[in-house]
This record gives C-alpha cells, structure tokens and sequence, in this order.
C-alpha cells in the first residue's frame, strides 16, 4: 500500500463509518475526548476535587483528497461543538450530501447534517430524546428512514435496555422517531446485541423488511430466564414488531426463548449438552431463498424465515471431548427439527 497523502484530524475516530469518501472529498466524524484531573478545592477536609479540566468536542472535517499537483489532503470544511457537554460520538453514518451523528451522555441528540457544500457544512437539524443509538444502518437506499441499534436510557443516563429505533429524516430540519422498540426495559435485567458494535451481524432484508441481530437477554447473578440468540423483527414506516426468535443457549437443560420472557409462546427446547472451553463463533446471520442461518457460539442453525420451522442443525460440540474450566457455553442443538407455529405469512422474494 503506498499512501497518497496525509493530514492531522483533531481527536479519534470510532470505527469505519467515521470515514467516508464522496465526489472527491475525505469526510470524518472524531471526538476529543474530555479531560478530568484534580483541582485545588477551598473544602479543608481535601486538597482537591476530581472534576472535568477540559469538555470533549466532536467534529466533522471535510478534506479535498490529494490529485497529481499535491500530496497533502487539504482541509476545506469543518464543524465543532457537537453535542452537549461531556458527550462523545456514539455512530455515524454518512450518506451522500448528508450524515446523521448520535452523541450521548443523558440524552441523545440525533444531529442531521447537511454535507452538499463541502467546503460549508451545517448542522440542519437535531433530535433530543433519552437513550442512544451505537449503529446506523439506512432504511431505504436514499437514506430517508434510519434504523438505529442502542440503549434506552432513563432521564439520567442510565442504560435500561436494548432499543431498536426508525428515524424518519425525509426532512433533515425536523427528524421525528417514528418508532422504538424496547427489547427488554428493566434496570433489574440487562439486554444488548452484538450488532450495536460489530456491523457484520446487523442483517436487515430491505423487500422482506425483516431485522435480523443477535441478542443476549438476563437478569444479573442469575441464569434464570438467559436467552442468547437472535431475533428477527418486522420493520417499517408503520411499526416495528417482534417476529420471533432462534435460541442458541441453554440454561439447566433447556432452551430458552425470548419469547418466555415476554410471556409468549416460543419454540420448544430439545437435547442439550455442555462444555467450557474458549472456541466462540461470533453471531453472524444470512438468508438465502427464505432460509435464515445463524451462527453463533458453537452453533450452526438455519430455520425458516417464515414458517419458522428448524431445517436443519450443526452442532460443533458433538464430537469434542477437550472441556475446561473456563471459555464459552457449548449450545445445544434440538431433537426435533420441527416447530408447530401459527399460520405463516406469504413469502415475499428475497
């Protein structure tokens, strides 16, 4: 790789969508982050008190990426003061001559940016509202409706559970949240999926409409309810709504489904064996002529997306005998691949 030219960007990026390249410019999210120290305090009883020196800021620059005549990226638009005091970038997404910047650190303003002037880029509108989103992912491919993977948070900050959420930001000026919906909202349990941080296992079908992330779901010192898997959502500009589940943890010898949880009814739980040792999967989804294969932990499983009944199971497990004492849950895969379900909904193509 021979590098083609360089700059100094203020601060840190978080991960690949802080970067983005379009007609012919570098365009980059970063934050600064806030600096925190002792300061002489007047209080007898302590020499100082810990508190914050310097605010963080966040930025977007904008660089003309260098031609034949220059080796230098050039900066020629930039925008600072994003987000309120102590924030940082939680995602970003950009999209063409616009980009949608989420920071928290009690609330979530969901900054829409104009980018069409290069060279004077705006902030066109911003959205408060509790919680935070870690990943942005386009609804449509113009960019007009935004899914967003996170927390919801109470009015203090304080993550209460997983939320997926659509962004309505056909008018940059006035984004609405058209939806949101809470996984599981307790501060007595927790919920989160590896999709808020790694994109490869964000999966969203833009003709079936259909969500398809990973998610763990407990409660603290417990595991008594734990389910560990993926779930599969309608989404739309009409509402998003849970579809079902596929569990790829047992807890005691059964399966545990999300559905549980919430109080319907799910599929049922099968043969299951364990093992302790480090070799993890890490949860990836795909779907190919209505078929849904998810990968997660030491398990392979592909179900009907629709009629939800399991096809077929690969358990990495079956043939090992090298266990520890520390590592991962070895998954169970069920006796019985078929799942008596509710009348499923024509299948759309794929």
């Amino acid at each position: 790789v021979i590098p083609k030219g360089s700059a100094e960007v203020p601060g840190y990026i978080m991960n690949q969508y802080s970067l983005d390249i379009w007609d012919g410019h570098l365009r980059m999210a970063s934050t600064i982050g806030s600096r925190w120290g002792c300061q002489a305090s007047d209080d007898e009883e302590t020499t100082c008190k810990w508190t914050m020196l310097e605010d963080s800021d966040n930025f977007v620059s904008i660089y003309k990426l260098p031609n034949n005549q220059t080796s230098d990226l050039t900066l020629v638009g930039s925008l600072n003061d994003l987000g309120e005091v102590g924030e940082r970038i939680e995602a970003v997404r950009f999209m063409g001559d616009k980009a949608f910047i989420v920071t928290f650190l009690r609330t979530d303003p969901f900054y829409t940016i104009d980018l069409r002037n290069s060279s004077s880029p705006r902030v066109h509108g911003e959205l408060k509202i509790t919680g935070f989103s870690n990943y942005l992912h386009p609804y449509d491919a113009d960019g007009d409706f935004i899914i967003g993977i996170g927390q919801d948070a109470n009015q203090d900050g304080m993550p209460t559970g997983l939320q997926i959420s659509l962004f309505n930001a056909t008018d940059l000026s006035n984004t609405t949240l058209v939806h949101r919906y809470n996984v599981q909202e307790s501060l007595q349990s927790f919920s989160s999926s590896a999709a808020q941080y790694d994109p490869k296992a964000f999966r969203f079908l833009p003709i079936a409409k259909k969500l398809i992330i990973p998610s763990k779901i407990g409660y603290p010192g417990s595991v008594n309810g734990f389910f560990d898997g993926f779930q599969v959502f309608d989404v739309s500009p009409f509402g998003i709504e849970y579809s079902f589940n596929v569990s790829h943890v047992v807890e005691d010898g059964n399966r545990v489904n999300a559905e549980e949880i919430d109080g319907i009814d799910g599929i049922e739980p099968a043969v299951t064996t364990w093992c302790w040792y480090s070799a993890y999967l890490q949860p990836r989804s795909l779907v190919h002529k209505g078929i849904l294969t998810t990968i997660k932990g030491h398990t392979v499983l592909a179900t009907d997306l629709y009629t939800r009944i399991r096809q077929w199971e690969l358990n990495l497990d079956s043939d090992n005998n090298d266990c520890s004492n520390d590592g991962y849950w070895s998954i169970a895969v069920p006796s019985n691949p078929e799942v008596n379900v509710d009348v499923a909904p024509s299948k759309p193509i794929i």
